[in-house]
């Protein structure tokens, strides 16, 4: 929510700000960057403010790249301070750079103060002083002469501040990205609702998962529904990357626990084998078992939308957050599907998919869903792992893989077919998945 201050508030927080910034200049004795929103009127802090400022710190951040410099210090929440081993002068030139260069750089305040604690004015630039938002004039001589009202001037603000996120939808669209998620704070959540996003699944009134799609989740739950039956209804969704006799021996149980299985296969691309070669294999791996209904899992399910935790190594908060976003969006399609059971193989090495199960079987009954853990099937005395079965086929291990594949899996690996997916996986490094 966007929050009013007062005038006593502005100068409490201006003097708390220079006290910060003697404080640095005494403890490091080098140049330092303060930055602030130059926002008009009483309200200095909402979603859309913090989002210029976050395009703001971005911007910074590249030029000490470009400079090769690494700030000393950093520390950031509604103003930033940088402390910098580098030319007054320098940081100087950088920072009217950000400034001049976009529309939204009128709105970003950087200060650069000498060790001393002078200020670097952009006059010792040969530069021209900061112009007004509305006409373009000089800003110190609107602001004196009140030129422009303040309901003016927060009008011109939310304008400028929308064009960060409108260019960055404009930035996916051109690299093909046209349906498009996000996920942010529930108050920020009318924000985006404004500009075009619907709300998919919510997590504990702390976190909105949120499409630019109007009807792509009902859609996508609309299709789902077309294949409901009667009787108990389960699922199951599983990467499969390769397919292996442990998948094939849990599709096995809960299939024969239900009426119905519904089995999601993660249709995200983001594994050594591809969907398509992981799809093939689930499905002439259950073709044996005639109550399994397979499903792509789309966007909805472990995607890089809603769990990209699952394909990168995060800190196990991150991942506890995207798991049980997860879990709000699968309780929806359970809903629609009449499914009462979850089953989930027993994960004893994979951190991800191990965090995974514990936080199933915590929120699935509170939504009146079983979360039914698998013993892992074992070969050679030890569970079998998609990850284990990686390995060997980047070792070429074919006798360990007898065991540990279907023939149906095995056959594939052994064609010609194979060729390119095998290459993949020796070529890569790792292939145990954290």
């Amino acid at each position: 929510m966007a929050a009013e201050v007062s005038l006593l508030d502005i100068l409490d927080a201006r003097e708390r700000r220079v006290h910060h910034q003697q404080k640095l200049l005494e403890q490091y004795h080098k140049p330092l960057i303060c930055f602030t929103m130059n926002i008009a009127g009483p309200i200095k802090d909402s979603p859309l403010i913090r989002r210029g400022f976050a395009r703001g710190q971005q911007l910074l951040r590249q030029q000490f790249f470009r400079a090769k410099l690494s700030p000393l210090h950093t520390d950031a929440h509604c103003e930033a301070f940088y402390v910098l081993d580098a030319d007054p002068m320098a940081i100087k030139k950088f920072t009217t750079d950000i400034e001049d260069a976009t529309p939204q750089g009128r709105l970003f305040d950087m200060d650069v103060l000498r060790p001393d604690g002078t200020k670097v004015d952009r006059e010792e630039l040969s530069l021209s002083g900061r112009r007004c938002l509305i006409c373009g004039g000089p800003a110190k001589v609107c602001s004196s002469r009140r030129i422009h009202t303040v309901v003016e001037l927060q009008a011109k603000t939310t304008e400028i501040l929308n064009q960060i996120i409108t260019h960055l939808i404009e930035i996916q669209c051109a690299r093909g990205n046209l349906h498009l998620f996000l996920y942010t704070k529930v108050k920020s959540s009318k924000f985006f609702g404004d500009l075009g996003f619907y709300e998919i699944a919510r997590v504990e009134d702390t976190l909105v998962f949120m499409e630019n799609r109007r009807d792509g989740f009902s859609s996508y739950l609309r299709n789902l529904e077309k294949t409901k039956t009667e009787g108990k209804s389960a699922a199951l969704v599983m990467n499969a990357n390769p397919f292996t006799l442990g998948h094939q021996y849990l599709v096995e149980k809960a299939a024969a626990a239900c009426d119905t299985l519904h089995l999601f296969v993660v249709s995200e691309d983001a594994s050594l084998v591809p969907f398509a070669v992981r799809k093939k294999l689930v499905a002439e791996g259950v073709k044996h078992l005639p109550n399994v209904v397979l499903h792509d899992s789309g966007p909805y399910i472990i995607s890089n939308a809603t769990f990209p935790s699952y394909f990168l190594k995060d800190e196990a908060a991150v991942i506890d957050g995207h798991a049980r976003l997860d879990l709000a969006v699968f309780t929806k399609i359970a809903k629609t599907l009449n499914i009462t059971a979850r089953y989930v193989g027993e994960e004893p090495t994979s951190q991800v998919t191990g965090l995974y199960n514990q936080i199933m079987c915590q929120q699935l009954p509170k939504a009146g869903i079983d979360c039914i853990v698998v013993p892992r099937k074992e070969a050679n005395g030890k569970a079998i792992s998609a990850s284990t079965v990686r390995q060997c086929l980047q070792s070429g291990d074919w006798d360990t893989l007898e065991t540990l594949l279907p023939q149906t899996s095995l056959a594939y690996f052994r064609s010609p077919e194979a060729a390119p997916v095998l290459e993949r996986i020796r070529k890569a490094g790792n292939v145990v998945h954290y």
